[in-house]
């Protein structure tokens, strides 16, 4: 399975430092559960606010659970979508 995503910030003038890093394992045996991070990074000196982070992957790829848990799960053209709203990410 392949997996797409961003970041972007409500409004707010730290929208160019955001960014985020997305960690999965090399291989994935077949029938297992994939672990993997996502973290939001904020170089500005303002906490930005509101921040929404989206990934979007195969249909053939399972969401099982993540912590904290997406905002929202759902299935775009046939794609998995998940997406969390992070109400602050420090500066």
């Amino acid at each position: 399975a392949s997996f797409t995503g961003g970041v972007r910030s409500g409004s707010s003038s730290n929208a160019g430092r955001l960014s985020v890093g997305f960690t999965v394992p090399k291989r994935v045996p077949a029938d297992t559960n994939m672990k993997s991070t996502i973290t939001v990074s904020n170089g500005a000196r303002e906490d930005a606010q509101n921040v929404v982070v989206t990934l979007e992957g195969s249909p053939d790829a399972e969401f099982v659970s993540a912590i904290p848990a997406p905002s929202s799960v759902q299935t775009v053209d046939g794609q998995s979508r998940l997406t969390w709203t992070l109400p602050k990410v420090k500066g």
